[in-house]
This record gives C-alpha cells, structure tokens and sequence, in this order.
C-alpha cells in the first residue's frame, strides 16, 4: 500500500475476454430518490440485514450530471473504501448517500496492486459495515451492494466461483460468479453475515457482434479483491 501516485489505469484486453473498468464506459445522472423509496426497493430486494447494510453505500462520482460514477462503502464514519480506478476517473470525488446527501471526498490512500482507495469526507456518515479481514472459502453466497449503469442502490445476488486467482487485475483478485455492470466497480460484497469479504472491480465480457461492429456483453464472472486486502489498506491508515 501507497500513497496516492504511480497509478496506471490497465486496460486488459483480449480477442474474446476483457475487464470492463465501471467509471469510465457510462456516465448517468445521479437521480434525486428520497430515503423511504430507496429502502423499501431495498427491502424487496434482500432480506433485511442486507437491506441495513444499504445505508453504508455511497454512490462515488464527480460535480455535474455526466460525471462518471463507481460505488464505495463506509467502513469508519469518515472512511469511504472504493475502487482505486473509480477515484483516478474523478478530479473530484463527491458521495453522494442513501439519503441523498451529498459530501466532497479526497484519496487519503491508495493500494494501486489491488486497485483499491480509501476516501476522507469531513461529514459523519451514519452507517458502516464491517469487513472480514480473510479470504472467503469456494461457495460462499455474496450479494453485491451497488450502481450498475443508471440503477441506484441495487442488490445482486451470487457466490465465490473458485479460491484460484482471477487472472488479470489485482493479482489477489478471486472469481465470483455474479452478473456486474459499469457502476459496480467499489461495490461491496457481503456475506450472510453482513461482512464485506470483497469488492468488486470489474468483469469479464464477451464481444458478440452487433449492426455497428462488435460490443461487450457482461458474463456472470465478476474479479473482486477480498476482503484482506481491503484491511491491508485500512491498517496503513493506523
């Protein structure tokens, strides 16, 4: 772990295979939702400690409504973990909170091997969720906490696919079988628990063909760096 600096952004390429990195393909306007709303779709969702959980998420993005966006999650009242290549997309970082309220935020620190960032936001935030400083066992059932494309505050159901390495990306990145979207890189993996045991930084895609030339279509093969790496980023924080 770093300070922030020396990042380069990777994009992963392949004749079939390729990371889809979620603040830079699509840009989305951050639509105005009011608290009861978001936690009742929530709640039809996920059982209700997931739906609990949804108040520690925050949508990452930047002044304006074609900034790009990514997902992050509070972890300490003034800590906001997210993907590293969220925040590089952003010269300004705002959250923006389950209730609506918006807070500047800054990069106090950076794992750029694990593509993971730590956030500061002067403002108390009022939910946490904790983390498991372990690597999740093969099959373990994870929901992902999150902003896929313009979607708000969703949650996605899956499990850890394989305790291999995901292959490209962060080397400790691990398969989760799970369908992601643009907006979901930072997004939490929770287990049953209500433990964050990963984060999810990209997926793998197909090209299909398409009448303008070929396009990426998600698999259900999400990368997510687990949930001891996350705690190596907090610890340099002590």
């Amino acid at each position: 772990m770093r300070a922030r600096g020396g990042w380069v952004d990777q994009v992963l390429g392949g004749a079939i295979l390729f990371i889809v990195l979620g603040a830079i393909a699509w840009k989305a306007s951050v639509v105005a939702v009011d608290l009861d709303s978001r936690l009742a779709r929530a709640e039809e969702q996920a059982p209700a400690e997931v739906a609990s959980l949804m108040s520690a998420v925050v949508l990452v993005t930047g002044p304006g409504e074609a900034a790009d966006h990514g997902t992050g999650f509070a972890v300490t009242p003034h800590l906001v973990v997210t993907a590293a290549h969220v925040a590089r997309a952003l010269p300004k970082i705002q959250l923006v909170t389950f209730a609506g309220t918006e807070h500047r935020a800054t990069v106090v620190a950076e794992a750029p091997d694990d593509d993971l960032a730590a956030l500061f936001v002067t403002p108390t935030l009022s939910a946490v969720v904790p983390v498991r400083c372990g690597r999740p066992s093969v099959g373990t059932p994870v929901r992902a906490l999150g902003h896929p494309l313009t979607a708000r505050w969703t949650v996605h159901s899956g499990y850890v696919a394989s305790d291999r390495p995901f292959g490209i990306g962060p080397p400790a990145a691990i398969p989760v079988d799970l369908g992601v979207s643009s907006g979901q890189s930072g997004a939490p993996l929770v287990d049953r628990q209500g433990f964050v045991v990963g984060v999810v930084f990209g997926a793998l895609v197909d090209r299909v063909p398409g009448p303008f030339g070929p396009f990426p279509m998600s698999t259900n093969t999400a990368g997510a760096v687990p949930g001891d790496r996350v705690c190596a980023l907090l610890e340099g924080l002590r």
